[in-house]
C-alpha cells in the first residue's frame, strides 16, 4: 500500500506537498517525482487568466510519469531533441529529482527554465531529466509553461480578466517558483538557497523575473545561457500587430473573451503559424508571441533593467556560446542575400547574445558583486557547420547523453571529451547553486569578472580562463 511508504522507501518514495502526497521512482540514488501540478489547469474559464493554486487532492497521487507539454508545433529540428508525451493545455506540472533520503535535508535547488523561443520546448523532454545533475548533490526542478499565443497573446482589454493582457507563461514561471518556496523542504530542499537556470528563452525568463517584485524573493542565484537580450526591443506597439495578425487568421478580428475561449488548441496553432509565416517584427530575433512590458505584470524592460541592477541581489553565472546564430539562422543561406547577407545577419546574431552578456559582466563589477562569465567554445560536428551554436552546452549539462543520440551536437569529439565536459559543467553548475561560486577550490582557475581583466571561462577541452574575445566586447 501506498500509505505506508516513506520519503526514504529505496523504489517507490512517498512525501507530502502543499496540495497531497506523491508517489514516486528512487533510481541509481535519486528519487524522481514527476507531473506535480504546480497550479490550476489554465483550461475553459482559466484560458487566458493568471495562474491559480492546484486544488488539494485526495489520497496518493502518482508522480511517476511526466506531464504533457505546453500546446505547441513539434519542431523539426533535430538539434534538441523535443520529444514530449503529447501536448495539451492542461500543462502547468514540475518534475523533481532529488538525492534526498530524508525531507528537510537543506540541499540546494536549481530550478530549470527551458528555451524555445517562448514557442516550443518543455521540461518534459527525456533530454532534460534532471536525473544526472541531481546526483551531484541538487535537487532539480524543471518547470513546464505556457507557450507562444497561450503564454504570450496581448490580449485585447475586453478579453481580460482583473486586467491582466499578458506574459501569461512568466506568470506560471512566478507561481512555480512560489511553489518550490513552499515545497522544497518535502524533497529535502532548501527553500532559501534557489538558483533558477535557464537558456535561450528561460535566460531571458530569468530577466524577467528579476524586475517582478513577486519573484525576486523567490530565488538567490541566477544562471543565464544564451539570453536572447534584444527581446526587449518587443514593445507594445509590436504585441499589438501581433494580436491583430492572429485575430485575422484566426477568423475572429474583433474578439472579445467569448471568442478567444472557444478557440480550440488547433485552431490557436493554425492562427500562430499563419502569425509566424508573415512575421517581420523588431529585428532578426524577434517572435510574435514574447513577454512584453505591458506596465502591469512587466514594468520595465528586463535586460535593461539588468544592466541597472535589477538582479544584484543575486549570485550571477552568465555566458553564450562562440557562435549562436547557425542554429537560430538554419536557412539565411535560402534568404535571398546570398552568403554576405548571411555573414552579415551571423554577426548581428552573434551580437545580440554577445554584447549583452559582457555588458552584464562589466555592470556586476563595477556594482562590486562580479559575476562569473562563460565562452562555451566547443563545437558541434557533423556536415551541418554549426560550430559552437546556440545550445552546445545542453547535452552536458543534463549528462544523459543517451538522450542526445543522433543530434549532431554530439558528433565532435570522443566519448572521454563528452564525458569530461559533463564532469566539468555539472561540478561547476551545483557548486555554483551551493555556494554562489562555480570553483570553489580554484580547480578551473574561474575568476570573477573584472573591468579590466575581463576574465571568462572556456569551455573546451581542456577548459582554459582566457579574456573575452576582444570583437565581441565591443
Amino acid at each position: 500500500m501506498t500509505g505506508t511508504r516513506t520519503f526514504n522507501d529505496p523504489a517507490e518514495p512517498v512525501t507530502t506537498t502543499d496540495s497531497g502526497p506523491v508517489l514516486g521512482r528512487r533510481r541509481r540514488g535519486v528519487a524522481s517525482f514527476l507531473g506535480i501540478p504546480y497550479a490550476a489547469p489554465p483550461v475553459g474559464e482559466l484560458r487566458f487568466v493568471a495562474p491559480s493554486r492546484p486544488q488539494p487532492w485526495r489520497g496518493v497521487r502518482d508522480a511517476t510519469a511526466v506531464g504533457p507539454a505546453s500546446v505547441q508545433e513539434q519542431s523539426a529540428r533535430e538539434l534538441v531533441p523535443k520529444v514530449v508525451p503529447g501536448v495539451d493545455e492542461d500543462c502547468l506540472t514540475v518534475n523533481v529529482w532529488t538525492p534526498a533520503v530524508e525531507p528537510g535535508e537543506g540541499l540546494p535547488v536549481i530550478v530549470w527554465l527551458h528555451g524555445g523561443g517562448f514557442a516550443v520546448g518543455s521540461a518534459s523532454a527525456r533530454c532534460y531529466s534532471g536525473e544526472n545533475l541531481a546526483r551531484r548533490g541538487a535537487v532539480v526542478v524543471g518547470v513546464n509553461y505556457r507557450l507562444g499565443a497561450l503564454g504570450y497573446l496581448y490580449l485585447p482589454p475586453e478579453a481580460a480578466v482583473g486586467g491582466i493582457r499578458a506574459n501569461f507563461g512568466l506568470l506560471d514561471q512566478v507561481q512555480a517558483l512560489e511553489w518550490v518556496r513552499d515545497n522544497a523542504a518535502a524533497f529535502g530542499g532548501d527553500p532559501n538557497r534557489v538558483t533558477v537556470v535557464g537558456q535561450s528563452a528561460g535566460a531571458y525568463s530569468i530577466l524577467a523575473l528579476g524586475t517582478m517584485e513577486q519573484a525576486r524573493p523567490l530565488f538567490h542565484r541566477a544562471v543565464l545561457q544564451s539570453a536572447p537580450f534584444a527581446v526587449d526591443d518587443h514593445d507594445l506597439g509590436i504585441a499589438e500587430k501581433a494580436t491583430s495578425v492572429f485575430l485575422t487568421e484566426a477568423g475572429i478580428p474583433d474578439a472579445g473573451r467569448t471568442e478567444l475561449l472557444e478557440l480550440s488548441p488547433a485552431q490557436i496553432l493554425r492562427a500562430q503559424r499563419a502569425t509566424f509565416d508573415q512575421w517581420t517584427g523588431a529585428g532578426p530575433l524577434d517572435r510574435p508571441f514574447v513577454p512584453v512590458v505591458d506596465g502591469r505584470t512587466l514594468t520595465a524592460k528586463p535586460a535593461q533593467a539588468a544592466f541597472e541592477g535589477s538582479l544584484d541581489h543575486v549570485d550571477l553565472l552568465v555566458g553564450c556560446t562562440a557562435d549562436e546564430a547557425p542554429f537560430l539562422l538554419p536557412n539565411a543561406s535560402q534568404s535571398g542575400g546570398g552568403k554576405e547577407e548571411t555573414r552579415r545577419l551571423s554577426a548581428q546574431i552573434n551580437d545580440l547574445f554577445t554584447e549583452g552578456v559582457f555588458r552584464l559582466g562589466e555592470q556586476r563589477a563595477l556594482e562590486g558583486r562580479p559575476a562569473r562569465v562563460f565562452w562555451w567554445r566547443w563545437p558541434s560536428g557533423g556536415e551541418e557547420g554549426l560550430g559552437a551554436c546556440h545550445c552546445a552546452e545542453l547535452p552536458f549539462l543534463f549528462g544523459d547523453l543517451n538522450q542526445w543520440s543522433g543530434s549532431p551536437l554530439l558528433r565532435h569529439g570522443t566519448a572521454d571529451d563528452h564525458n569530461y565536459l559533463v564532469e566539468t559543467v555539472q561540478r561547476a553548475w551545483v557548486s555554483f547553486s551551493l555556494t554562489g561560486d562555480p570553483d570553489p577550490a580554484g580547480r578551473l582557475g574561474w575568476a570573477p569578472y573584472t573591468v579590466d581583466g575581463q576574465q571568462t571561462l572556456v569551455f573546451d577541452v581542456p577548459v582554459e580562463q582566457a579574456p573575452a574575445p576582444r570583437e565581441r566586447v565591443r
